[in-house]
């Protein structure tokens, strides 16, 4: 019996069909129960803090990692300085 052409699309959407088939249902395509869960810090130290950030030129940035570096310091160090000398200077608790 010979075979019969047909359109390639219908030959590819064919197989597409058959492939979706075989394919096993991941379970997280299931949809679950929700359930209200409260973020919990990866880092315990981190409890109860936030994440105060700015954007500065890439020299700023090495140029306090080096003084972190020559200071035997974190940036987080330097920062919290800065935070506390400007709270300081406005008459604010050094809370940082």
């Amino acid at each position: 019996m010979p075979r019969t052409k047909g359109k390639l699309a219908d030959a590819l959407h064919a197989g597409d069909q058959k492939w979706e088939q075989s394919l096993p249902v991941p379970e997280s395509a299931v949809p679950s129960p929700t359930v209200a869960v409260s973020p919990s810090p990866k880092v315990p130290s981190r409890a109860g803090k936030q994440l105060i950030g700015g954007y500065f030129d890439p020299a700023v940035a090495k140029m306090l990692k080096h003084i972190a570096l020559d200071e035997d310091t974190t940036l987080q160090e330097l920062i919290r300085e800065g935070i506390n000398r400007v709270l300081a200077e406005r008459g604010k608790p050094q809370i940082a």
